[in-house]
């Protein structure tokens, strides 16, 4: 018998998407394809750069689904719908748990956060390939040392707007450097005013 009230994700679709495109587009990678998400944060990265943000606790469920995945293509799939159709609200609601043909069964995906009206049904992915993350993201800096000399691509830095933007929609703060490594060989650390962390690696100068 189906669960009445199955345990399902509340989430800002312009977070979601803004979140999914920093997700590995490699194909020979589909472990960093999808968006992972975990007990109280979802994660995208793509071998250079990796965000992490936590859920709103207000707007989930009682229960937090189990850890799963979804990819990040499906994720801008359902956002696209959702902008094409104008359904209320900016919230997406994602459910797991759904029977499907592969091993971690499916996802529908809520066009409205209400899980009223259409939805998309999409294959899960599991949480067991994902990378782990947690001990990627650095929390504070090198003792004595400072960031002088790290280089950076543009691009990712420029990726950070989106995400914060959707994240942090009636903030003028910018973000924080949090950490970052003496030889400047690994990621430096940013994380906005909502808590969310991002992690970008550094290139040659």
């Amino acid at each position: 018998m189906p669960n009445p009230n199955p345990p399902f994700l509340s989430l800002s679709s312009n977070a979601v998407a803004a979140v999914a495109k920093w997700a590995s587009p490699d194909t020979t990678r589909p472990h960093i394809q999808m968006v992972l998400f975990a007990s109280d944060e979802y994660v995208a990265c793509d071998g250079h750069r990796m965000v992490i943000v936590p859920y709103d606790k207000d707007l989930q469920s009682p229960a937090t689904p189990p850890p799963f995945g979804v990819d990040a293509a499906h994720l801008l799939a359902a956002v696209a719908a959702k902008r094409a159709m104008v359904t209320s609200g900016d919230n997406i609601a994602i459910e797991p748990g759904y029977p499907g043909s592969g091993a971690g069964g499916q996802v529908r995906i809520w066009l409205d956060g209400t899980r009223v009206g259409p939805a998309l049904l999409v294959p899960a992915r599991s949480a067991d390939s994902y990378p782990p993350y947690k001990q990627v993201m650095p929390s504070k800096p090198d003792e004595g040392c400072n960031p002088d000399g790290y280089g950076l691509d543009p691009r990712y830095l420029a990726a950070i707007v989106e995400v914060n933007e959707a994240t942090c929609p009636h903030s003028n703060h910018g973000v924080k450097i949090i950490a970052w490594t003496r030889d400047r060989l690994g990621p430096m650390a940013f994380r906005n005013e909502s808590g969310v962390q991002f992690a970008i690696m550094p290139v040659r100068m």
